[in-house]
């Protein structure tokens, strides 16, 4: 809703949302720090932001930011220390966001986009890396050989073609129709062949500043070992922009469950190497238990990169699927019998994972009672959180648990 009010005025938000933008909140993605959109060049949700309002447990109201000077609008965001940023990223656990201002950027009159693949996971990593320090991209993301196979059994082409005509008519992607045409002949096999891919996409002020940044991004993949391959995936995302929330489930209804970490972008080869390794050592339970782990990672910023493997294993839909997704779409799901010892060895190999990124010191989004944040962040900078939270939520009020904070 946001991005369709801005639209209309030629203007947009730097970061401009998840990927699950049909049904997140705009809240919800500033107490979660989310990416995707932009995420590359514009870095977090909360690097768009310049104020907040903020309620607090007691029902009083706290400006941040110039807005919170007595005379102030909320143009900027800095004015003495940063309070605005206690409030993003808190999982909601120091208030409630009432008002959030934002940044405005002009809609970009021109839109590229560009997918490689690579033989091996090190020629993805470094191309994605060196994309990123270059400031080239706007959303650059990678897929091993697991997660294209699983994203592709769910594609549905004719819609995404479709998606795409509107994406040529109202944002300017380079090409035009003759993209489009050529995103239907590629169809889903185009990455049959393909062990990990990386696409990217870019935007400019006229086509020129565009075509230089993509003729700049193919050196630098052919410089790492890649191949081209059509470009369908950023295509289509394009098009869809916030596609529906069945990319929450396997394409058979298998269940589905991720973990992440952000990493500089100089760790992210030898993390991905730790994380094989941990899969590894499991695998006989995976082929056993029919548990299939895929792995997403994304540019944040100039100098980070989300890892995020994905577990897809059979068992039986939770209430949260059936309460998401309407009785026709339920009806295209396999009906899977319980799988108890498979849900268990996810949630192990899930919990190892999140110790091998607290001991590489990782970050992470979406932090709630997940990740080990108390146990990962240093002693002196956890009490003065834990200070902030007895002074803005005495009682404890406000999503009790978050962030490992007990008052």
């Amino acid at each position: 809703a946001l991005l369709g009010a801005l639209e209309a005025e030629g203007l947009r938000t730097p970061f401009w949302g998840p990927l699950s933008g049909a049904v997140a909140t705009v809240g919800g993605s500033l107490s979660q720090h989310a990416i995707l959109w932009g995420s590359a060049r514009h870095g977090v949700s909360a690097d768009s932001v310049l104020g907040l309002d903020v309620v607090l447990a007691d029902g009083s109201v706290l400006a941040t930011g110039a807005g919170a000077a007595r005379h102030g609008r909320p143009f900027l965001r800095h004015y003495g220390p940063d309070l605005t940023g206690l409030f993003l990223g808190d999982c909601g656990a120091l208030g409630v966001k009432a008002r959030a201002t934002l940044k405005l950027i002009r809609q970009p009159a021109a839109v590229g986009t560009a997918s490689f693949g690579f033989d091996a996971r090190a020629g993805a990593v470094a191309a994605m890396s060196e994309v990123a320090r270059a400031g080239l991209a706007t959303e650059c993301f990678g897929m091993d050989p697991t997660l294209q196979r699983q994203r592709l059994k769910r594609a549905r082409l004719a819609q995404g073609v479709a998606a795409l005509k509107g994406v040529v008519a109202n944002e300017g992607l380079l090409g035009g129709l003759r993209d489009v045409a050529r995103v239907a002949l590629a169809g889903r096999g185009f990455l049959d062949e393909v062990n990990y891919s990386v696409h990217v996409g870019t935007e400019g002020r006229d086509a020129g500043e565009v075509n230089a940044a993509l003729a700049a991004i193919r050196r630098i993949a052919a410089g790492c070992g890649s191949r081209a391959v059509p470009d369908s995936v950023p295509k289509l995302m394009r098009g869809a922009r916030y596609v529906s929330m069945t990319s929450a489930i396997g394409p058979q209804g298998e269940r589905w469950l991720p973990v992440h970490a952000l990493l500089p972008l100089s760790d992210v080869d030898a993390a991905c190497t730790a994380v094989e390794a941990l899969f590894a050592a499991h695998a006989a339970g995976f082929r056993q238990h029919g548990i299939e782990v895929g792995v997403l990672t994304a540019v944040v910023g100039g100098g980070a990169c989300a890892l995020e493997p994905v577990f897809y294993w059979p068992a039986p839909r939770t209430e949260y699927y059936q309460r998401l997704f309407d009785a026709a779409t339920l009806a295209g799901f396999e009906d899977f019998p319980p799988n108890p010892a498979g849900e268990a060895l996810v949630f192990e190999v899930r919990a190892k994972l999140a110790e091998l990124f607290l001991a590489r010191g990782a970050a992470h989004l979406q932090i709630g009672k997940t990740y080990r944040y108390r146990e990962g962040i240093g002693p002196a900078a956890f009490a003065l959180l834990e200070s902030v939270k007895r002074a803005v939520d005495p009682q404890g009020l406000m999503n009790p648990g978050a962030l490992g904070l007990d008052v």
